[in-house]
This record gives structure tokens, sequence and C-alpha cells, in this order.
């Protein structure tokens, strides 16, 4: 069920506010993510349209949020990029695994599939702490990962969590990371013979 109301508080450094529903006498916690089209910053007594949803602890929030001036949500050049992205990897790595001795693909491999797991579970926890209003990881920590080869992890936690997904600086670091990632592998490739 689709509830209204409007945007009672919005912290954009901090990516969250508060909805003051029409039908409900409690602020609801919103995250940027909860938006289904983050093209525009959130304003004060601005109406919206939500749901209520439940974290894992059972706290209610405000989610799949619309507002009037939205359209029906479609598909973003980030998420096309981002699929394109991870093809183009998972490509790349066929190309290292046939070029590189069993052992060094197989490692190499490894590498990006366990450091893709962390560094999406890092983002899922960072998520959490963020709706929780705790202790965040530092982004520094997340590029961090991403440079060392988590990036596909980085893009599916984005994509599939809608988090860090909406800040321009971190998101150009990110594609840095990426870059960097592809040039080195690249590098690598062209000095075996």
């Amino acid at each position: 069920m689709r509830y209204k109301g409007h945007i009672k508080i919005w912290h954009e450094d901090k990516g969250f506010g508060f909805i003051k529903s029409i039908d409900n006498k409690s602020d609801l916690f919103v995250h940027v993510s909860g938006f289904k089209n983050r093209s525009a910053i959130p304003q004060p007594d601005e109406e919206v349209s939500f749901i209520i949803s439940r974290d894992h602890r059972g706290r209610v929030f405000a989610d799949r949020v619309l507002r009037r001036i939205d359209k029906a949500p479609t598909t973003s050049n980030a998420r096309t990029i981002s699929i394109f992205c991870v093809i183009v990897f998972i490509l790349y790595s066929v190309v290292v695994v046939t070029k590189l001795p069993l052992e060094s693909g197989a490692l190499i491999l490894g590498m990006y599939s366990f450091l893709s797991f962390v560094t999406y579970k890092i983002y899922q926890f960072d998520k959490q702490s963020a709706m929780d209003q705790s202790r965040r990881v530092p982004e520094r920590a997340l590029h961090f990962l991403s440079l060392m080869g988590g990036w596909p992890g980085a893009l599916l936690a984005q994509e599939i969590l809608r988090h860090k997904s909406r800040k321009h600086p971190f998101k150009t670091i990110l594609w840095i990371t990426i870059l960097v990632n592809f040039v080195i592998l690249f590098y690598v490739i062209l000095q075996i013979k």
C-alpha cells in the first residue's frame, strides 16, 4: 500500500532524511537509496508517496519513494554502464585465464572474486550503518577495496543495494580505480610471451 506525505527534513551530506506521513503520526526515516528517481535532491515540504518497509531489526522506514515530479522510473545509463563493465570483466577474465598459466589465472580470478565478495558485504554493512545512523565505513576504505580488485563487488552493490550510487565524487573515484585495474591487467597480459 502506498502512503502520501512530505519531506520534513533532508540531510544531503548524509544522504537521509525524514518524511511526515499524512496517514501516520510519526516521522519515517528515508535513505537516499529509497528514492526511485534520484536525479534531483529531495527538498523540504516536497510531496511524496512511498511504501513502508522494515529493516532486519523490525524498524519501519519509507521505501520506493516517488515525488510528484517523478515520471515512471527508467533504466539509468549508470546501470547499463555497470552491467557492461561486469561483462567486460568476465570476458577479460577469460583472456587472463587463457593467456596466463593455469595457476596464475586461477589465482587472479580467485583474488578478484574474493575481494568483490568482501567489498559487496562491506557496502551492505555501510548501508545498514547509514540506516541505523551508526558509525560508517570510511569512503577511502571502500575505494581501497575497489582499487585492490573488489570493484566488481562495488558496482554490484551500487546496483543491487542502491548504496553510494548517487554521490558523484565517490562514483568518479570508483571509476578511476576500475580504470587503474584494467590498465594494470592489460599491462600484465602484454608482458606475457
